[in-house]
């Protein structure tokens, strides 16, 4: 007999109507990350000139508390960092706002290609800068003497990745959890989930790029 096609146009509508749903919906979600992050190079580059952290960094004051009071400051007004610190040219350590995790310095390659750049420099991964986590991001912009111009030191900002996703997911994923969020590395693996008991980070996942 003859095949009745009405339920698979049915089907196939259906298909392409979620399709088009949800791929809105990543198009909408990925470009509040983008913006989010965009927003950050912006900080980066305001702080690293802010005269009285370079004064501080220069060595020509040694007030490290009140320096410390004012990246908490910029800190708590802005709520997307989890750490903000200064270093000297060598990597030492100067001031550090996360006192859960005490830093003497760091080593991380990250620091001489910011101290050779003259613009800010972006980097997610594992790093000592951040013992606590399987990765971090950073942005970091080198510093500058305020009366030489010299180059003194870098200032690292460190967003709070999986805090600011984990509420972009909740604010947007499907409320019948039916579905999952997935954000991917260029190497198609998973860097945040909505649902990590479902699928985690770290996992590799199948894409079609068409």
């Amino acid at each position: 007999g003859e095949i009745d096609e009405a339920p698979m146009l049915y089907i196939g509508e259906k298909v392409g109507s979620v399709l088009e749903e949800i791929g809105t919906k990543a198009q909408y979600v990925i470009d509040i990350v983008v913006r989010n992050l965009f927003e950050r190079t912006a900080d980066v580059g305001f702080l690293a000139t802010d005269r009285e952290l370079c004064t501080f960094v220069a060595g020509l004051h040694e007030d490290a508390d009140m320096i410390r009071a004012r990246l908490r400051a910029y800190r708590n007004k802005y709520t997307v960092y989890d750490e903000i610190m200064l270093l000297d040219a060598a990597g030492n350590v100067l001031v550090q706002i996360d006192e859960a995790t005490p830093l003497e310095g760091s080593t991380d390659p990250l620091l001489a290609e910011t101290l050779a750049s003259d613009t800010y420099v972006e980097t997610f991964r594992a790093t000592d800068l951040r013992p606590g986590k399987k990765e971090a991001l950073i942005y970091s912009r080198r510093m500058h003497h305020p009366e030489t111009n010299a180059v003194i030191g870098v200032l690292c900002l460190c967003f709070n990745f999986e805090q600011e996703m984990a509420g972009i997911f909740q604010s947007h994923r499907d409320p019948a959890l039916r579905s999952n969020m997935l954000l991917l590395d260029e190497a198609n693996r998973v860097i945040a989930s909505a649902d990590p008991l479902w699928i985690p980070p770290g996992a590799s996942v199948p894409i079609n790029r068409d």
